[in-house]
């Protein structure tokens, strides 16, 4: 039985965060961007993966499971390298680390003021663990002081 296309980003990004939890990934993190005026997109999963053949196996897994539910082939950096992949679905972008790269950048840092989400490994979905949400700045554009 064929699955229905996924239409939401959240969609997307809880799939992607259950396919690198089935591929045994560690630290699987999502950050929800969309919370942000202009943010590069609406969410970000942060995965971990032990080594090089590792992150190569997560990432062509969730290729192809969200292949199989309809959504359009990412843009794909890092493949040389094997340090960091990234899988760019526009509303969803997938980071998929080793560990000494995942320290050195640390992206959940980076963007700590948004929402994070992990996901559940008994109902497969995502929960919030943090609502750290940016508070509007008095000396944000179009306000008076």
């Amino acid at each position: 039985m064929k699955k229905p296309p996924l239409r939401t980003a959240r969609g997307i990004a809880q799939l992607c965060a259950r396919i690198a939890w089935q591929k045994k990934a560690e630290d699987i993190l999502v950050l929800r961007l969309g919370v942000l005026e202009n943010a590069p997109a609406d969410y970000f999963v942060l995965a971990t993966c032990s080594t090089e053949t590792h992150l190569r196996a997560v990432a062509e897994a969730i290729e192809e499971a969200t292949r199989q539910r309809g959504v359009a082939n990412p843009r794909r950096e890092g493949w040389e390298a094997l340090q960091w992949v990234l899988l760019d679905y526009i509303d969803v972008v997938v980071h998929l680390f080793r560990p000494e790269t995942r320290a050195y950048y640390r992206l959940e840092r980076l963007w700590g003021d948004v929402p994070q989400l992990r996901l559940s490994e008994r109902t497969h979905r995502l929960y919030t663990v943090s609502l750290s949400v940016p508070q509007a700045s008095e000396d944000a554009p179009g306000t008076v002081p």
